[in-house]
C-alpha cells in the first residue's frame, strides 16, 4: 500500500458547496492506493466536521446533527478516478491536484 498525506486548511462546506468556516480547521487528508491498483482513495484523517458511512460528508454547515436531507459531500473524501463515472466533469479539489499526480505516477517498488 503506498500512502501519502497532505496537511491543508478546509472551510467546510455548505448545501450549495460554499464555504461555511470563517477561520477554517487544519486537516490530514491520506491518499493511498494498492500496488498495481490505478485505484486512489483520499480522505480526511482528522477532520471535526467528517461524519457519514464512509466518511463522505461534511457537517460544517450542521454541526449538530450528522445528516441534513441528503447531507452535503466533503471536497475531500473520493476514490479515484470512480468519481468521474458519477460526474465526468468533476475536477479534484486544487489542494490535492499535485498529490493526486504523484500518486498515479507512482509504480511498484523494484
Amino acid at each position: 500500500m503506498l500512502e501519502k498525506r497532505v496537511e491543508l486548511t478546509c472551510k467546510g462546506r455548505g448545501f450549495k458547496s460554499e464555504e461555511v468556516l470563517r477561520d477554517g480547521v487544519l486537516v490530514t487528508i491520506r491518499l493511498s492506493k494498492r500496488l498495481n491498483s490505478e485505484t486512489i482513495s483520499v480522505g480526511p484523517e482528522n477532520c471535526l466536521y467528517n461524519t457519514g458511512g464512509h466518511g463522505q460528508r461534511c457537517k460544517a454547515a450542521h454541526p449538530d446533527q450528522d445528516k441534513v436531507g441528503d447531507g452535503v459531500l466533503c471536497a475531500f473524501s473520493f476514490d479515484y478516478p470512480y468519481v468521474l463515472e458519477f460526474k465526468p466533469d468533476w475536477q479534484p479539489p486544487e489542494m490535492l491536484v499535485n498529490a493526486i499526480g504523484g500518486m498515479k505516477r507512482l509504480e511498484e517498488p523494484k
